[in-house]
């Protein structure tokens, strides 16, 4: 058994909680009082007259009349700068659908037309070079195509020819999901071989 006494505890430590932000003032609107109609006795009638039409056009209506940093104008002018600074959410692209984009004319025609293009690097047929280069694209909705990157290199000049010659494809179908043209992150292995 330990004995414990008061004096041996130290006293607790104050924790020091942050002060809170600063309240931030926001402008006044301009205001004019505008109140609905009410039936009053004759006597009991206070001449309060409603605000005029221009009274209204510098001015929101309010239950009071008071001065404004702001007017009605100014305070469209915030809103149409907020809207302004609203970003679109970017689209989705996406990498699989229900309808594939394709090469118009098929894969046959897409191979027709690399075959065609693709020039064998002088340095790669030096050093006996063979393999793939895989290419990523995207096909937009119209099926134009964009953002054309090597994702797994050959090297001796491969990849760049290859990335040249699929820069030159003309729109492929577009991808579709649900019925409607959608972006779509493509894959493409480009091989090169020698042919015996």
């Amino acid at each position: 058994m330990v004995e414990v006494r008061l004096e041996d505890i130290p006293p607790p430590v104050e924790s020091s909680t942050p002060p809170p932000p600063p309240k931030i003032e926001v402008p006044k609107l301009a205001t004019v009082k505008f109140l609905p109609p009410e039936v009053k006795p004759d006597e009991e009638v206070i001449e309060d007259l409603p605000p005029t039409v221009e009274e209204l056009a510098e001015s929101n209506a309010g239950a009071v009349t008071q001065e404004g940093e702001l007017t009605l104008d100014e305070i469209i002018v915030v809103d149409d700068y907020i809207e302004e600074i609203v970003e679109e959410e970017p689209e989705e692209i996406y990498t699989w659908v229900a309808e594939m984009p394709e090469f118009k004319g098929g894969d046959e025609a897409l191979m027709r037309f690399l075959g065609d293009r693709i020039k064998y690097p002088k340095v790669a047929i030096k050093n006996n070079v063979e393999g793939d280069v895989w290419i990523e694209f995207i096909v937009n909705k119209d099926g134009s195509l964009s953002d054309f990157k090597v994702l797994r290199n050959l090297g001796h000049g491969c990849d760049e020819e290859a990335l040249r010659v699929a820069q030159q494809m003309p729109a492929w179908k577009p991808a579709y999901q649900n019925g409607k043209p959608v972006m779509l992150k493509k894959k493409m292995r480009i091989s090169f071989k020698f042919q015996n």
